[in-house]
């Protein structure tokens, strides 16, 4: 019985010892080392090198001068490009009571009445919730 707990400790002594030691990773580099870069943020990639006698690049539009909106086609279709936190609201639920029920909703009023949601929360000014009855997914659209 000594025996076999011996051989058994002598094994797992061994296993251990024979184990590749983990890699340790690389030091950063000089760039590594500047300012850190805040959550939610990608570090700016460095641009390659110019190619002789090809036209200059454009500089990239800053987030900020992004339009937030398309012009109005008059046909109720969806206009906005930036996710409304209603939409991030609301798709979730249209989801859930989907796969809870498995039946796509006709509207949010039968939603409500199945309990999945209190209230629509409310629309931007001149535009409406609706669910697309093709996708099923929620949009906003003019009134």
């Amino acid at each position: 019985m000594k025996t076999c707990i011996l051989c058994i400790a002598l094994g797992t002594l061994l296993f251990i010892g024979c184990t590749p030691e983990p890699t340790k990773p690389a030091a950063p580099s000089a760039e590594a080392k500047s300012a850190p870069v805040p959550l939610g943020v990608a570090p700016e990639a460095s641009a390659p090198p110019p190619v002789p006698g090809a036209p200059a690049a454009q500089p990239a539009q800053a987030a900020s001068e992004t339009p937030t909106e398309e012009p109005d086609p008059g046909d109720g279709s969806v206009t906005s490009y930036n996710p409304d936190p209603g939409l991030m609201e609301l798709q979730p639920v249209v989801d859930q009571y989907m796969s809870d029920t498995l039946r796509n909703p006709k509207s949010f009023d039968e939603i409500i009445k199945a309990g999945f949601l209190r209230q629509v929360p409310p629309a931007p000014k001149g535009k409406k919730y609706v669910i697309d009855q093709e996708t099923f997914t929620v949009k906003l659209v003019n009134l």
